[in-house]
């Protein structure tokens, strides 16, 4: 059984400008409202462990190891955790992709795919949804705020 909740933003920016806030693990107490704890072990590459601190709205807060699956440098980032210590009852692929928009005017398309899947997905997805999908939403925004604030330039650039 998967699930899966999507948030898709616009930013007036180039990749490379969201793309430094997003991999700044240790700064995301200051601007990320879904995740704000995130550690890793020297530089983020693929296979490398992390740890996470998840606070969606309404729910409470849950600690997390992961697996970064891709690191991407401006195109994407995406993890897989185990919510349980058995594979396949409830996992979660958290994934971040940037595409610069074909108008380069346009900037940047942030696309945020959570997507949970495992047998017991179907018992917990109504308690899940809507608080991911605000979460989600609220990450996205303020990492457009961030990424604009930290660093503007051209949304071609």
């Amino acid at each position: 059984m998967r699930k899966e909740i999507i948030a898709d933003t616009r930013i007036s920016a180039a990749p490379r400008t969201i793309w430094a806030p997003l991999l700044d693990f240790s700064a995301y107490a200051a601007w990320n409202p879904l995740i704000p704890q995130a550690a890793c072990d020297g530089e983020p590459r693929t296979g490398q462990r992390i740890t996470l601190r998840y606070c969606p709205p309404g729910l409470r807060a849950r600690d997390a190891r992961a697996e970064l699956l891709r690191v991407l440098p401006g195109q994407e980032l995406s993890w897989l955790q185990r919510w349980l210590p058995v594979a396949g009852l409830l996992d979660m692929e958290h994934r971040f992709i940037l595409e610069s928009e074909p108008d380069p005017e346009q900037g940047t398309r942030l696309l945020q795919r959570v997507r949970f899947s495992g047998t017991l997905v179907p018992l917990f997805w109504w308690r899940l949804r809507g608080p991911w999908q605000q979460g989600a939403m609220a990450l996205n925004r303020a990492l457009r705020d961030e990424a604009l604030s930290a660093a503007p330039d051209a949304p071609g650039g």
